[in-house]
């Protein structure tokens, strides 16, 4: 037994300060840069032995992911078009918080790689008539998560919506399409 490890980590939330987890995206999905991948020293309580696990790093976040998870692996690879590691270097994946089979097959709150393509930023600004749509969606309740829409495109403000990207949410929103 590790006695250094327990004081350190007394329990699992302390120790899961170290790494991203379903926890680290309760305002909703969050687009993040790989930046690095590397081997990372994790205690295995099941089996009381430190085990290297391939975590992932991001330029967004202090935090790394643990690439544990086979469905995560297998969204990267999807989303990015190659299962080879070193092409994941400076590529944009989503992650975010999902129900699903997690440690020993148990239904909880798990976090996932989305497998969806982050929508590349065009510059052209949303028309006026796309923001007054927006606020309205807003206001009516239609959005109901304004700081997580926000976060998941990337700005401080709706004003800072490119037209691709207002059209879209109107579009998902409503089923209506906006010039």
């Amino acid at each position: 037994m590790d006695k250094a490890f327990f004081e350190k980590y007394p329990s699992y939330q302390a120790y899961s300060k170290n790494f991203l987890g379903a926890w680290s995206f309760e305002d909703g999905d969050e687009v993040v840069t790989i930046s690095d991948i590397k081997e990372v020293d994790m205690y295995d309580k099941e089996n009381a032995v430190t085990k290297k696990e391939v975590c992932l790093f991001f330029k967004e976040k202090e935090l790394p992911m643990v690439l544990s998870a086979k469905k995560n692996y297998e969204a990267i690879a999807y989303v990015l078009g190659t299962n080879k590691w070193a092409n994941w270097i400076n590529r944009q994946i989503i992650l975010g918080a999902r129900m699903d089979r997690g440690f020993a097959g148990k239904n909880q709150l798990c976090l996932r790689v989305i497998p969806e393509k982050p929508k590349s930023i065009s510059k052209e600004p949303a028309t006026p008539e796309q923001l007054a749509k927006i606020r309205e969606l807003i206001e009516n309740g239609t959005i109901t998560n304004e700081t997580a829409m926000l976060k998941y495109f990337r700005i401080k403000s709706v004003e800072e919506l490119s037209k691709g990207e207002a059209a879209d949410l109107i579009r998902k929103r409503t089923g209506e399409a906006a010039e």
